[in-house]
């Protein structure tokens, strides 16, 4: 006697409550399983649409509106395939705090005096290290120009060797009127979308330098 098997006829279902984490930006990150009939899993993930709202749950949580669908990715298990939501947002809807870091970076420079006679010009050259300040910060719209800076009064370069010289390469002590005057350069702005999201992650990078070479 052969017994037919039919397959179970329901669809998929949430099988998990949400798994929270957070991004190196801060921000929230919902992961959530679902399973089903293995026939039903094509169907299921052709309906999954990027930037869907994950939704409430009674009794856990009043609201995810701020939680987007990102993507998504499945196991072949039998008869019951699993299928992981991944969701990104924010779960108390305040955008979370800038991410600030400092680093040490390197650099030099030269000016030359305008004198009219080659031998009267003075070179000076500088090497130096100089204070690196990072700001990482999630917004909801797309930033057109920086938001942070480097500071006040700006924390300026480092000399490392300072060397002053004529038009005929001797060393002189005197800068003839050549002065570094140190300030805070905008060095890197970057804005990427969170892809499914409204969000957007901007970093920017801000280095202490002298103005006369920056």
């Amino acid at each position: 006697m052969s017994v037919k098997y039919t397959p179970p006829d329901f669809d998929y279902v949430q099988v998990r409550l949400p798994e929270f984490s957070k991004t190196p930006w801060g921000l929230d990150t919902a992961s959530v399983m679902w399973a089903g009939p293995a026939p039903k899993l094509q169907a299921f993930l052709q309906g999954l649409r990027q930037g869907t709202a994950l939704p409430a749950y009674a009794g856990f949580h009043s609201a995810y509106g701020s939680m987007f669908l990102t993507s998504w990715s499945h196991g072949s298990d039998q008869p019951f395939p699993p299928a992981t939501l991944q969701y990104v947002g924010l779960l108390n809807g305040a955008l979370p705090d800038v991410i600030v870091s400092s680093e040490i970076s390197s650099g030099s420079g030269s000016q030359t005096s305008d004198d009219s006679e080659p031998a009267d010009q003075r070179t000076w050259s500088v090497s130096f290290i100089s204070p690196v300040a990072k700001y990482r910060y999630i917004t909801d719209r797309r930033p057109a120009t920086s938001r942070y800076g480097y500071g006040t009064p700006v924390l300026g370069p480092t000399n490392r060797s300072s060397v002053i010289v004529d038009g005929n390469g001797r060393r002189r002590s005197g800068a003839a009127g050549l002065t570094f005057t140190p300030v805070g350069a905008l060095q890197s702005f970057t804005v990427n979308p969170v892809e499914g999201t409204p969000f957007f992650e901007c970093e920017e990078s801000w280095i202490g330098t002298y103005q006369e070479i920056s």
